[in-house]
């Protein structure tokens, strides 16, 4: 019994280490680091009740105008941002992998928002999100104007001005995969097998090897 159940044990722990070892080494080579550079913004204005929807329709009409297809190819270009799906796709690939990249959330119901970038080089992700921060601050001048975002001309009465809170940051490590998880995913994954493994090959029917079957009298 003390045979088996080391046995059992064994098992399962090379299978464990195996496929712990196996989805690290695949993480690295199917998912390579991505590192977010992020800034906090806050909306003033006159407003009695700040929080209302105003602005939110205000931070989302600027960052669409933001994310416009000229403006976007410009910052790709200078940036020397998605080589890859530029080469093999061209650049409205390389557009729509930076819109998914971009993050934009507003935090709570405040006047305070958060613009995020996300790509594979953390000092690339800084300069990025700094270039789409002073594009954004470019679009409030410019709607504050009549030059910018007509689809929100009914809020152009209301006083106001974007402030940056807290500048793009510089990542300090990657923000994902999650290669612990990963790895722990392979461990767990790895000593079922072995279980599962060790547990059918005991409960396997045996065969007497050939001319030793017993004989019929």
């Amino acid at each position: 019994m003390r045979m088996m159940t080391w046995n059992l044990h064994k098992t399962a722990v090379g299978f464990g280490v195996a496929g712990a070892l196996l989805c690290s080494a695949v993480s690295f080579v199917a998912l390579p680091d991505q590192f977010v550079s992020s800034t906090i913004l806050h909306v003033n204005t006159m407003m009695e009740e700040p929080s209302t929807d105003f602005t939110g329709k205000l931070a989302v009409g600027l960052i669409q105008n933001t994310l416009s297809r000229d403006s976007l190819t410009g910052v790709i270009e200078r940036q020397g941002l998605y080589q890859r799906e530029r080469a093999n796709k061209g650049m409205d690939e390389a557009i729509d992998k930076m819109r998914r990249d971009i993050m934009f959330d507003r935090i709570g119901r405040s006047n305070e928002f958060s613009v995020a970038f996300r790509y594979g080089d953390a000092k690339q992700a800084q300069q990025t999100e700094h270039e789409l921060i002073n594009k954004l601050m470019a679009a409030n001048v410019a709607f504050s104007m009549g030059r910018c975002c007509p689809q929100l001309g009914a809020l152009r009465q209301i006083p106001f001005n974007l402030q940056v809170l807290d500048p793009a940051s510089l990542p300090k490590r990657p923000s994902s995969p999650n290669r612990i998880l990963i790895a722990a995913m392979g461990l767990a994954g790895g000593l079922l097998l072995g279980v599962v493994r060790e547990v059918i090959a005991r409960t396997r029917p045996t065969t007497d090897p050939a001319g030793n079957s017993p004989k019929s009298s």
